[in-house]
């Protein structure tokens, strides 16, 4: 493995850092409180703990990349699994959850360099939240209204 350039990680940094944001900026802006800072931090930390998993593999050849990843997925599902919520309508946070999950596999991939297949990730990403709020709030709602009378 080669090590990595303080360009190449500096570069991967800001990319997740961005486009954490951006998704955060969207959920922000439908009134999510894990919103703008939070993806960003998600993402980008996700992204630095690859780096250091690629920079370890450089000191040590038997470095094992793989129990990075899992400690990441780890850690993510538990601040996923803070998310979610039990009230008196049921379960909430679902989504929150999930968005959290994606945005830190999204900072993993940019994290080893991937960066044009995250950025079409984030797009996809931004898509389903997106379109999946439309589709609830036009086609779903619409469709319960319609079976109630």
């Amino acid at each position: 493995m080669v090590e990595l350039l303080l360009t190449d990680i500096i570069l991967r940094m800001g990319i997740a850092t961005l486009l954490g944001a951006i998704i955060g900026l969207e959920r922000q802006l439908h009134g999510i409180t894990v919103g703008l800072r939070t993806n960003a931090l998600i993402c980008l930390g996700a992204a630095m703990f690859t780096i250091i998993s690629i920079q370890f593999s450089v000191l040590d050849s038997n470095a094992d990349l793989a129990r990075v990843a899992a400690g990441v997925v780890t850690g993510v599902g538990f601040l996923g699994a803070g998310a979610i919520f039990l009230n008196r309508e049921g379960l909430h946070g679902f989504t929150t959850a999930a968005n959290i999950w994606v945005v830190a596999a999204l900072g993993m991939m940019i994290g080893i360099g991937e960066v044009l297949v995250s950025i079409i990730g984030a797009a996809f990403i931004l898509l389903v939240l997106v379109a999946g709020k439309l589709l609830e709030t036009k086609v779903i709602v619409n469709s319960k209204k319609l079976t109630k009378k």
